[in-house]
């Protein structure tokens, strides 16, 4: 267990070191003991949420006494996605479903409510009666799907909930409304409807005044920004609407004087920047010349940014206001966890108290309690305490050029206690694609793999997110093209590096990783001594005709966008249809409730290897998902995996 002395000592961590292929593949087959940490405003408590097999749960504790005042499960395939905090007493949580753990938990536009002490759980709002659990399967919908807008710091009595009604949100049709919900009854009041059709989010102040909404262009995708008039109830459009162009609020200051937002410079980067209200201009405040901004910290009282973080390789803080008191707390605080990163993740009323994760490569998170006014950090949980980091892999960040001339960024993480030259090279291309991108932290797969002998290599390869507008939309239609291509290119890099044995790599993905995986195999025959698709996408007509994002029109819409709408390319792009060029060992993985890829992706596969006699090794689990839940069959897939690998291009010395 990690200790939170005075700042400035010498934080000790555990002694023993046991080798890496010591550590059972239980240890990064577990799921983490807390997610998130949320301190009340008065600083009495703090709301956790705890995974527990296919679900993730709430639960209250005191932080006097460290007593669990409060415990909610929340069912099968439904998780506590977010936590806010209303008052003093009262938690609300955003609930969200998954199609397994491959899948981005989707909110289910519900909220639910409870004191601190556990008493008074309500359904607070969403698309159900305000009725039993018990009862809801059989009413009809009531309010709509409803995202979280603000705790309203200055009423401790309501919160304010935006909503589509359900019919209207899976056809695009409706407009979002504004709500104001009292936190006891759950009483609601129309503040607001949007000016556009489908979701839209808003932005209010502390005292619950509206000041924009932000919205998509359900044909062009683009993000939209209206300002609300004051004294009236019209809109204006901020920026030009146009996709690449958006301007995102995030901030009204408390003194009104200033609106910080998410925009892009001429480089196609997002970054802050302030907006002028009247004209719509922007000027920008802090930028990196290579990535989009991330997380931003404003000062307790909401008027001063004090820092902005980004995430090139490491994730790096930039200080925007360096002298300012909190800021100056903040940086003292992360000082004492040097190589790691230390984020706040909630504060009290008053500023106070922070509840802050430190993580990094080796280290899967320590949450503390910090104390801004003493500089003393108390130890709260870890994310997952039975991980050393002094047994971890690092995982270094790498840059390359492509064929193209394009610089692509991602990680090598390497077996430790081993020379990095021609080692056995697993590639991991990531899930999404669009959007999403690996990160510089701890990660289970890449560190069970370095675990056992394997050096790693991930890049965010054209498409991936955080590296600015040009380099996420070059990767339209190019699911079997251009993205295949950047892998394939950091695969030659490596080699080139001598890192990685030219005779000794394999690669293996989940999602569109998994298409990916296959796609390479096939494109690549020579490189590739085996692949693995893991829940992934094999025949991408089928797949979109079939998988659950087709069920609304936006999901559609952004099929035909991102993916491609010609069948005969499609068709092209699809691995099933390219297997007279497969040399590589192959094992498929899949679920069969799974709906985001479904079950006949891996059955369709097998068959046509079959027809051709084509060896292949096979692992389906009938109550999984997009992924693997429970403990048992992630550590049954770590061990066939690693048996798989092993025969095939077996393990560092």
């Amino acid at each position: 267990m990690r200790t939170g002395p005075a700042l400035g000592a010498a934080l000790l961590l555990g002694a023993g070191v046991a080798q890496a292929a010591d550590i059972p593949l239980e240890a990064f087959a577990r799921q983490p003991e807390f997610n998130d940490v949320v301190i009340s405003p008065d600083g009495r408590h703090v709301a956790v949420s705890v995974p527990d097999g296919n679900q993730t749960n709430l639960a209250v504790i005191r932080l006097a006494d460290k007593k669990v005042t409060a415990a909610i499960q929340s069912g099968r395939d439904t998780h506590v996605a977010d936590i806010y905090w209303a008052n003093d007493q009262r938690v609300i949580i955003a609930m969200a479903d998954s199609a397994g753990p491959l899948d981005q938990p989707s909110f289910t536009g519900e909220f639910n409510a409870v004191d601190a002490d556990g008493r008074h759980m309500s359904y607070l709002f969403g698309w159900r009666p305000r009725r039993s659990m018990a009862e809801f399967a059989a009413q009809e919908a009531t309010v709509g799907f409803g995202t979280f807008v603000s705790d309203l710091k200055d009423d401790p009595d309501h919160v304010m909930i935006a909503s589509v009604h359900p019919r209207e949100a899976w056809t695009q049709t409706g407009r979002s409304t504004l709500y104001k919900v009292n936190v006891e009854t759950s009483a609601t009041r129309v503040v607001a409807r949007a000016p556009i059709t489908g979701w839209s989010g808003f932005v209010v102040d502390d005292q619950g005044k509206l000041h924009f909404t932000i919205g998509s262009d359900e044909q062009t995708l683009a993000t939209r920004t209206f300002r609300f008039l004051p004294g009236s109830d019209e809109w204006k459009e901020v920026g030009s609407g146009k996709l690449g162009a958006e301007i995102v609020p995030l901030r009204i200051t408390a003194d009104g004087s200033r609106i910080y937002v998410r925009a892009r410079n001429d480089q196609g980067r997002l970054c802050l920047a302030t907006l002028d209200p009247d004209s719509g201009a922007t000027r920008m405040v802090n930028c990196h010349n290579e990535v989009d901004v991330g997380l931003v910290v404003f000062s307790t009282d909401g008027n001063t940014p004090l820092a902005a973080y980004y995430h090139p390789g490491r994730i790096e803080a930039s200080w925007i206001t360096p002298e300012h008191p909190e800021a100056v707390a903040l940086r003292r605080f992360a000082a004492s966890f040097p190589g790691q990163i230390a984020r706040p993740t909630s504060r009290t009323r008053d500023g106070s108290l922070m509840t802050i994760l430190v993580y990094s490569d080796r280290n899967p998170g320590d949450f503390y309690l910090y104390d801004t006014k003493e500089g003393k950090a108390e130890y709260l949980f870890s994310v997952r305490s039975w991980i050393d980091p002094e047994q971890m892999a690092e995982r270094r960040p790498i840059r390359y050029e492509t064929r193209d001339g394009a610089t692509i960024h991602g990680y090598l993480t390497l077996p430790r206690g081993v020379a990095a030259e021609q080692l056995p090279l697993i590639v991991h291309p990531h899930g999404g694609p669009f959007g999403v991108r690996d990160a510089w932290g701890w990660t289970a797969d890449p560190q069970a793999m370095a675990s056992r002998g394997y050096a790693v290599l991930q890049v965010n390869f054209r498409g991936s997110g955080g590296y600015g507008h040009q380099h996420h939309e070059a990767a339209r239609g190019q699911w079997g093209g251009m993205m295949i291509d950047d892998i394939t290119d950091g695969v030659r890099w490596a080699i080139e590096q001598r890192i990685a044995d030219p005779e000794r790599i394999c690669i293996y993905g989940g999602s569109y990783g998994g298409y990916a995986s296959l796609m390479s195999a096939v494109r690549e025959p020579d490189l590739y001594k085996c692949t693995v698709g893991y829940v992934g996408v094999y025949d991408i007509p089928l797949w979109m005709r079939d998988t659950d994002v087709s069920d609304r029109e936006s999901g559609r819409n952004y099929m035909r966008q991102y993916v491609g709408n010609d069948p005969e390319e499609l068709r092209r792009q699809s691995p099933i249809h390219h297997l007279d060029r497969l040399k590589a060992a192959v094992f498929l993985v899949h679920g069969k409730h799974d709906i985001r890829v479904p079950y006949n992706q891996a059955t369709q596969l097998r068959k046509a290897l079959k027809a051709r006699d084509y060896p292949f090794e096979w692992r389906v689990e009938a109550d999984e998902g997009h992924g693997f839940y429970r403990l048992d069959a992630r550590v049954g897939l770590y061990e066939q995996l690693f048996a798989f690998f092993d025969k095939h291009i077996g393990a560092a010395d």
